[in-house]
């Protein structure tokens, strides 16, 4: 079904099951061989270690059926082999075997291009990570911090997940549509934060009628109404009331962008020291101002507790937008600023008791400048990131590997699912 007519049925036709889809691809086979001298299949026996592999259900059934099969020699090949695709194989093999050494050896094969990267290289680098005329979003620079490789594929060559059309919204499209909700709500009630005492009905009404006029938009099918429309509403509910009792802070901005052409933008983050010049650009969740307007504080919504705790864990390594986003909003005032991950979701709210002293700390310690024209802690990291990449450390060397197990470009730099990472390596060998 087409888009429109998908939207139109409200759900009445029912998505292809596995099975129908399966039987649609073995049919259009049949169509292409039906008129075809003869047909080959091809099959493996081996594992890529080197371990039998039992035969397909194809291949059974055929051979049951009196069709030939052909072992080939040891050394026969099927095809001659051509200097590029001997030397592609020869990349991939190396690739591959990367993850399989505990050392983990560079080379420009597994994107090591250091320590001279071709001039056009290079330039290509330079102007995709904020050092041209275009601004480095500062998600991106997180994803170069978490891993080089992943860094590379998202930024420079843009590779994207396929969406898929799901009946409800994945966790990206439910917090994005919270992200929304939260926004017009406090945005409708903009007027009501300063006061003192506040008053927690108003706000709450106009917020969720706010809320509301969001969810109205995007409730495409019945069963996003039902199920999403509760869900939102109820972090809406309790993220409000949150701020209502919070009376250091007075709500300022929602969804604030910088760096970029949205009407309203701020001036982007521009950094730049020995030689290496940084622009970025991003948007801020929320930026709440102190009520006697000595500070400011920026908040970044997650979806749960376990997120604020692994962006917790990173700050200041692969964490890197709230306190960069804290320095854009100290420059922008002009005085000191605060970040703060707050989950949206009402059970984890209604436990959550803030940062702890010590991811407190850190976060001050990131963003405090120890001069007017001096570059803080957290600037001088994204620096770094930033100039390694441009000089091609580009390897699939996370500092984290966990990572691997949820990274959107995962295979394409050829790590096989069983490799071990160089910790378990060296456990797995200890005495």
């Amino acid at each position: 079904l087409g888009e429109a007519l998908a939207k139109a049925s409200r759900g009445a036709f029912a998505p292809l099951s596995s099975a129908i889809a399966r039987a649609r691809e073995i049919a259009a086979l049949a169509a292409a061989a039906a008129d075809a001298r003869d047909v080959v299949l091809s099959f493996t026996v081996e594992d890529g270690a080197g371990a039998p592999l039992a035969p397909s259900p194809v291949v059974d059934v055929l051979v049951r059926a009196g069709v030939a099969v052909e072992a080939p020699a040891a050394d026969a090949m099927p095809v001659a082999v051509g200097e590029d695709v001997a030397r592609r194989a020869m990349r991939e093999r190396t690739r591959e075997a990367f993850f399989l050494d505990p050392r983990r050896p560079t080379s420009d094969v597994v994107a090591d291009l250091s320590p001279r990267p071709r001039a056009e290289v290079r330039a290509i680098l330079e102007a995709e990570t904020g050092g041209g005329a275009r601004s480095l979003a500062v998600t991106g620079l997180e994803r170069f911090a978490k891993c080089p490789f992943m860094g590379y594929a998202h930024v420079v060559l843009a590779a994207r997940e396929a969406e898929r059309q799901d009946e409800l919204p994945d966790a990206r499209e439910e917090g994005n549509l919270i992200h929304e909700a939260l926004a017009a709500a406090f945005v409708a009630t903009k007027d009501e934060w300063i006061r003192r005492p506040r008053d927690r009905t108003i706000i709450l009404e106009r917020g969720l009628a706010a809320a509301d006029e969001v969810l109205a938009k995007a409730a495409g099918h019945a069963a996003l109404a039902a199920v999403v429309r509760l869900r939102v509403r109820d972090a809406v509910v309790v993220v409000l009331g949150r701020a209502i009792d919070d009376e250091v802070w007075d709500f300022a901005l929602a969804e604030q962008g910088f760096g970029s052409r949205r009407e309203a933008a701020w001036p982007a983050l521009e950094l730049e020291q020995d030689g290496v010049r940084l622009s970025l650009r991003g948007s801020i969740d929320r930026v709440d101002r102190a009520h006697d307007a000595q500070s400011v504080r920026v908040i970044d919504y997650k979806r749960s507790k376990s997120t604020v705790r692994e962006s917790s864990s990173g700050l200041g390594e692969t964490a890197l937008q709230v306190p960069l986003y804290a320095c854009v909003a100290s420059r922008r005032y002009g005085v000191a600023a605060k970040g703060l991950y707050l989950p949206t979701q009402p059970r984890d709210l209604a436990t959550d008791g803030g940062p702890s002293a010590k991811v407190d700390r850190r976060m001050d310690d990131l963003v405090a400048r120890e001069a007017p024209d001096a570059l803080t802690e957290i600037e001088r990291r994204a620096l770094s990131v930033i100039r390694s990449v441009r000089e091609g450390r580009l390897v699939p060397t996370p500092i984290d590997e966990s990572v691997c197990r949820s990274c959107s470009v995962s295979g394409g730099c050829r790590k096989p699912r069983f490799a071990m990472a160089p910790a378990d390596e060296e456990e797995e060998g200890s005495p």
